[in-house]
C-alpha cells in the first residue's frame, strides 16, 4: 500500500449500514472491501462508487468553512478506489481518487483526478513502492552535471554540498546511499495531510501534501513533495 493503516482499528459494514448506503444511491463492488471505524454513519456518505479495500474514519458534524464558505464533511458524488478517507474529510466531486490517505478535517473538492500508482517517488529521490525508479533534480547550473536526490527536510545548504564537491566521488556515493535509505524508510507516500485543501483542481498524482496545505485552482501536479 502506498500509506500505512491499523486495521485492528477497522470493522466491516453491517447489514443495516450497507442497506443505507444503497438508499442513498452508493454503490459498492464488494461491500464487504469497505471497512470503518464504531462511530460511522452512513448518511454522510451520497452518490459515491466504492471499488478495492477502502478505510473510513468516521463523521461527527454537518459541515467545515474554508473562505467563509460551508463544505459539507463527507462523501458527496465522488469515485473512490482503495482509499482511507480520514475523521470529518470533506470529499464532494473529487472524480476519481485512487491509492491515497486522506487525512482528518481535510476538505477535497472538484478535482478531477487524485491518483498514486508505483512509478512515481512522490517527490523523493526514491520510494519503497519502486526502489529502482530515481529522482534527480538539476540545481545550480542551467547546463545541468550537478544533480541531486531530493529527500524529506532536505535544506539549501545539503543541495551546495552535493552540487558542489562533484569530484568528492565517495563523498557523492556517501550522499546518495545515505539519501536512498532515508527515502525507502517513509511509509506515509500518498497522503494528503491533516486540515489541508485542495480545491478546484486538475490532476494531482504521485505526490505527497503535507498538514495544513491549500492547493487551489492547479491544472496539474505530479512527484512533488509539498
Amino acid at each position: 500500500m502506498f500509506f500505512s493503516i491499523d486495521k485492528s482499528k477497522y470493522r466491516n459494514l453491517n447489514k443495516s449500514e450497507i442497506n443505507a448506503l444503497k438508499e442513498n444511491q452508493n454503490f459498492s463492488s464488494d461491500w464487504q472491501q469497505i471497512y470503518v471505524k464504531d462511530n460511522f454513519s452512513p448518511s454522510f456518505i451520497r452518490r459515491t462508487d466504492f471499488y478495492g479495500t477502502i478505510y473510513i474514519d468516521g463523521f461527527d458534524t454537518e459541515s467545515k468553512d474554508f473562505r467563509n464558505l460551508p463544505y459539507s464533511v463527507g462523501i458527496i458524488n465522488s469515485v473512490i478506489h482503495t482509499s482511507h478517507i480520514g475523521f470529518n474529510a470533506s470529499l464532494r466531486n473529487v472524480k476519481f481518487l485512487s491509492n491515497y490517505s486522506v487525512k482528518e478535517d481535510c476538505i477535497l473538492c472538484n478535482i478531477s483526478e487524485l491518483t498514486a500508482n508505483k512509478n512515481g517517488t512522490f517527490g523523493l529521490g526514491t520510494s519503497r513502492i519502486n526502489p529502482g525508479n530515481a529522482l534527480w533534480v538539476e540545481v545550480a547550473n542551467e547546463n545541468g552535471g550537478r544533480k541531486i536526490m531530493p529527500f524529506p527536510g532536505i535544506l539549501t545548504m545539503d543541495a551546495y554540498l552535493w552540487s558542489k564537491y562533484r569530484d568528492e566521488q565517495k563523498l557523492m556515493q556517501r550522499f546518495e546511499d545515505m539519501t536512498r535509505a532515508l527515502c525507502l524508510s517513509e511509509t506515509e507516500l500518498a497522503v494528503i495531510g491533516a486540515h489541508s485543501v485542495i480545491i478546484n483542481v486538475g490532476i494531482i498524482r504521485n505526490s505527497r501534501i503535507g498538514n495544513y496545505c491549500i492547493i487551489d485552482g492547479a491544472n496539474a501536479l505530479e512527484n512533488i513533495y509539498v
